[in-house]
């Protein structure tokens, strides 16, 4: 953040910092709490040939949903059903969101050097 907003400070980045946080484990809660993928299985190997040996005892069949499965339980909220791949991107956008109306409420460090040639020419 202090590398390209001039304005920047551990004031704003701080308080992005712990938010960003905070809204990443709400996702996280939502998603654990509604699992809409909880009906999505692995296809099996279930012919005749696969299943030697195996009696209608040993063998527990699933009933496919009513649903793709893939895209999850429709019910659910869309914040559970955001990839747990994409968290941590999402939790730098959210992060930078917050920081840069925060960058507004600091004064800009006049003995810093910036690497950005936008923040070189700007003097508050």
């Amino acid at each position: 953040m202090g590398l390209f907003f001039p304005r920047s400070g551990k004031f704003s980045t701080l308080v992005s910092f712990i938010l960003a946080n905070l809204v990443m484990i709400a996702i996280c809660v939502f998603n654990h709490v509604e699992s809409p993928y909880r009906e999505l299985f692995l296809p099996t190997n279930t012919t005749s040939e696969g299943c030697v040996g195996l009696t209608n005892n040993t063998i527990s069949l699933r009933v496919a949903p009513h649903y793709d499965a893939h895209f999850g339980d429709p019910e659910a909220s869309c914040l559970s059903r955001i990839s747990a791949f994409s968290y941590p991107g999402l939790g730098f956008v959210i992060m930078v969101i917050i920081a840069i109306p925060l960058t507004f409420f600091e004064k800009a460090d006049e003995k810093k050097r910036y690497l950005s040639f936008w923040a070189r020419k700007i003097k508050n």
